[in-house]
């Protein structure tokens, strides 16, 4: 995508960068992968061998390469991961002053759990595991907003 979007005509006629998908973003989406899976293993006390962490870690150094994110800025280690973790990811993932307002929104919006009703055919919908006409994708998003979300 960093190479086709610039040549077109309705990136440079809407953005003002030059090259889309930073350096920056790269390192968002990289951490929020091996760096929050590798925290997360550590947190819930599994136990990862030193090769099996090292191992991992080069996989995904790997991976950044070939994602085009400059050697320069691929961790070394789980601890410099964390610490580039703490700058890039941490700080979008944050909670925002309007996330009180939104929760309660969308909590609004929600309806709770449906009861189930039982079925002639054992308990089943009638065409329960059939894709809906036009496929599962123009089923769930239509109108461009998720399921539960569009206007009567």
């Amino acid at each position: 995508m960093r190479h086709l979007l610039p040549p077109s005509s309705n990136w440079t006629r809407v953005s003002d960068e030059e090259i889309p998908i930073s350096q920056a973003d790269m390192m968002v989406t990289w951490h929020s992968l091996p760096t929050s899976v590798m925290k997360q293993l550590t947190k819930w006390k599994v136990p990862v061998s030193a090769d099996g962490s090292a191992a991992f870690l080069h996989s995904w150094q790997l991976t950044a390469h070939m994602l085009g994110i400059l050697d320069e800025y691929i961790p070394n280690s789980w601890a410099e991961a964390d610490s580039q973790a703490a700058q890039v990811l941490d700080p979008i993932l944050a909670p925002t002053p309007e996330a009180p307002q939104q929760s309660r929104a969308r909590d609004h919006r929600i309806p709770g759990p449906r009861r189930s009703r039982p079925h002639a055919e054992g308990g089943r919908r009638p065409g329960a595991g059939q894709a809906p006409a036009g496929g599962w994708r123009a089923s769930c998003i239509a109108d461009g907003r998720p399921r539960g979300q569009r206007s009567a």
